[in-house]
């Protein structure tokens, strides 16, 4: 037996997504100041999502030549937790050191070539 066996999918599951959406959406009339980390883990996605390769597999390498063993499910959730901290620590670095570095560059950049009258591809 299934449990919300009742009534059509749309309240089952569009009901309650609905009121997930509306109640995130309410967040920021409530001044939640506390999420703040949420909107630097946001800023800084895409850093973690290039860097997690390298921080993992470097973890990988340390934890195989320290002969540390993860095969039960306590350790292994642990080294789970522990990668996806230090993932997410070093992208917001990266993010923070390097991609707002170099994005300020490229606008400075940017806004030299615009202000130049000659078109780049003069003939």
């Amino acid at each position: 037996m299934q449990l919300f066996q009742v009534g059509h999918p749309l309240l089952r599951t569009g009901l309650p997504a609905t009121l997930v959406v509306i109640g995130f959406c309410q967040m920021p009339a409530l001044h939640a100041t506390w999420l703040k980390w949420l909107a630097l883990l946001g800023d800084s996605s895409y850093s973690i999502y290039l860097s997690h390769v390298f921080v993992l597999a470097l973890l990988r390498n340390v934890l195989q030549r320290s002969g540390i063993s993860i095969d039960n499910a306590t350790s292994g959730w642990l080294y789970m937790l522990f990668c996806l901290a230090l993932s997410a620590v070093c992208g917001f670095l990266i993010y923070r050191f390097v991609e707002k570095f170099l994005a300020k560059k490229i606008a400075i950049l940017h806004t030299r070539i615009l202000a130049l009258d000659t078109p780049l591809m003069a003939k």
